[in-house]
């Protein structure tokens, strides 16, 4: 019994930590980024952690393509064609990229970065349960 209490708790904590991948770039941006000291500084930190939200989403993604069907499978393909197209346009938008260290490309850095944490937030969402209300799946 008390093998199982463990192993119930253990697959909680990973489940938990799963589940709060948005939660954990975000403090990590609000923890290193925001207090850069340059804009050298904060594009890299910046980058960084876009690598790590796109590394993020990819397994999001394809976790939820695995479990779905393939009508809700090719919306969902095409849901995400749309919103890559659709940030590329809202942060070419909100900061005409530039070169690397300007402070629009910071910008523009960041943009992506915001869209992708709430992208990732959402497939989060739609993976484990927490928001999904009435979805077809």
């Amino acid at each position: 019994m008390r093998k199982f209490k463990m192993l119930v708790l253990l697959l909680f904590s990973f489940t938990a930590m799963a589940e709060d991948d948005s939660k954990q770039l975000k403090k990590e941006w609000n923890e290193t980024c925001r207090n850069a000291t340059s804009y050298k500084h904060g594009n890299y930190c910046l980058l960084k952690l876009e690598e790590k939200a796109v590394v993020l989403l990819d397994k999001k993604y394809q976790t939820l393509l695995e479990y779905l069907k393939k009508p809700d499978k090719d919306r969902l393909v095409d849901a995400q064609n749309k919103w890559i197209k659709y940030v590329t346009a809202d942060c070419l938008f909100y900061s005409p990229t530039s070169k690397e260290g300007d402070y629009s490309y910071t910008y523009n850095v960041g943009c992506r970065l915001t869209h992708k944490l709430q992208r990732l937030e959402k497939l989060e969402d739609y993976n484990f349960g927490k928001g999904c209300n009435g979805c077809s799946w």
